[in-house]
């Protein structure tokens, strides 16, 4: 069977970085053979609405080198056959909504005047060179379908029930990031059939949350990721594989 690994939200340079070299090191052991990660890989905290401490914060240039480095330990984990799909969510799509601000706008007016910056080569996959790393680009708020499974960033809701919503969105099976839980649903249908709608947490670093208060996020927020085996058919069989102090079962072996 087709082996699919899931990275969820890491929000670069906020990770949580001993949570990411778990999953590094699951990633090598596991071997897949498409490795997807389900969007806000970046925060773009620079450019974000959000009221900001500069003092504490690193430039956008720190954030992009830093994420162009998590990449390449992405890519140096899995086999060069392994297929590689980069899927955009709300933090990559902060830099959309930038360019067309008004402040975004002034900004950049008189750099494109005078021929040092191109504005149509201001994107995610150009600033990360994904083409270039083998990366496939899936763009906000659309989805890419892996045999019978649909996996997005969000279909614009948030909270524990998200990940059954996209099941119920898509009258299928379904995959997203964005809530930072795990979550993991099976429905049937009237037709005898049934879906599962999962989320596999995240890979941040809470003590860098600023927008939400932090008792909420311990409670509903897990470190993980997800993986699936999927049959040549287009069936696919999900697991989340929660992170539990540092530590994760993956195909019996104790990883941490």
């Amino acid at each position: 069977m087709k082996r699919l690994f899931f990275i969820p939200d890491t929000h670069i340079p906020y990770q949580d970085q001993r949570a990411v070299d778990v999953m590094l090191k699951a990633l090598q052991a596991f071997s897949p053979d498409h490795v997807i990660l389900l969007g806000d890989f970046v925060d773009f905290w620079p450019i974000s609405a959000h009221v900001k401490d500069y003092k504490r914060r690193p430039s956008l240039k720190e954030e992009l080198v830093a994420t162009d480095a998590a990449l390449d330990d992405i890519s140096s984990c899995v086999k060069d056959s392994c297929e590689q799909t980069y899927i955009s969510g709300n933090h990559e799509n902060r830099l959309d909504r930038y360019l067309t601000s008004e402040k975004g706008v002034a900004f950049l007016r008189p750099l494109v005047e005078a021929g040092a910056v191109d504005f149509d080569r201001i994107s995610v996959p150009v600033l990360l060179n994904l083409k270039e790393k083998g990366w496939n680009w899936v763009p906000y708020k659309e989805h890419v379908k892996l045999g019978k499974l649909h996996v997005t960033h969000d279909l614009g809701k948030a909270g524990h029930t998200a990940a059954a919503d996209a099941e119920a969105t898509f009258q299928s099976n379904a995959v997203i990031g964005h809530v930072h839980s795990i979550n993991y649903t099976v429905r049937g249908n009237m037709q005898g059939k049934s879906h599962v709608g999962a989320s596999f947490g995240w890979l941040g670093d809470r003590k860098h949350v600023d927008y939400m208060y932090k008792a909420k996020a311990l409670r509903n927020w897990a470190l993980g990721f997800g993986i699936g085996y999927q049959e040549p058919n287009g069936t696919t069989h999900l697991q989340p594989v929660p992170l539990v102090e540092y530590k994760c079962i993956l195909e019996g072996k104790l990883i941490k």
